[in-house]
């Protein structure tokens, strides 16, 4: 389970999204996370785990 850090934030609103699992990881350092009823990838540098 991880941490994937949301785009755009406000000073009262979460810093993250989460927590979510992760499907795949790959060699050029990105992974695959389940969100649900959709799949997003993020680079394995910008998340972070619980």
């Amino acid at each position: 389970m991880i941490h994937v850090p949301k785009q755009f934030r406000s000073k009262k609103k979460h810093v993250t999204d989460g927590p979510f699992p992760i499907c795949a990881a790959y060699n050029n350092g990105t992974v695959t996370v389940d969100k649900g009823s959709t799949q997003q990838q993020a680079s394995s540098h910008r998340i972070f785990p619980c």
